[in-house]
C-alpha cells in the first residue's frame, strides 16, 4: 500500500499551495535577461535538510538517499522536461538539467521531488533569489 503522502500527491491534493509558492520565483529566474544568471533557493520551513536550487537550466536538490537517482526518481523524471542527471552525491545532492518549460511545470517537478525525497505532504517553503 502506498503511503498517504504519495496518494495525496498522485491525486493532486495539497500540491497547489506549494506550487503557488514556488512558481513565482521560477518565473523570475526564467525571465531574467540573458546576461543575468539567477538562482532561486527553496528550503522547506522547519527542515533545513530539504532544499532545492533552481537556475534557468538546472535543479540542484538535497538527496537523502544512497540509491541511484535514475532509479529512485524514474517516474518523476520521465514525466518532466528533465534532460538528465549531471551530478549527484549519495546522501547530499542531485543536480538535474531540464529543457524549456513553463514555471508551473518546473514548480510541479520541484514539489514532486521534495515530496518524494522527504515524504512531505502539506509543507511551506522559505524562498530567496540571488544573482550568481
Amino acid at each position: 500500500m502506498e503511503p498517504i503522502w504519495f496518494l495525496n500527491k498522485a491525486l493532486g491534493i495539497m500540491s497547489a499551495d506549494q506550487i503557488a509558492e514556488i512558481a513565482p520565483l521560477i518565473r523570475e529566474v526564467l525571465g531574467a535577461p540573458s546576461k543575468v544568471t539567477l538562482c532561486a533557493t527553496f528550503e522547506v520551513t522547519g527542515n533545513s535538510d530539504a532544499w532545492a536550487q533552481v537556475t534557468a537550466t538546472a535543479i540542484n536538490i538535497a538527496y537523502p538517499s544512497e540509491q541511484e537517482p535514475q532509479e529512485r526518481l524514474a517516474a518523476l523524471l520521465s514525466s518532466s522536461t528533465c534532460t538528465g542527471i549531471s551530478d549527484w552525491e549519495p546522501m547530499k545532492f542531485v543536480t538535474l538539467t531540464y529543457g524549456p518549460d513553463r514555471p508551473q511545470a518546473i514548480a510541479r517537478l520541484i514539489d514532486g521531488l521534495l515530496s518524494e525525497l522527504f515524504q512531505l505532504n502539506d509543507y511551506s517553503v522559505d524562498a530567496s533569489i540571488e544573482e550568481l
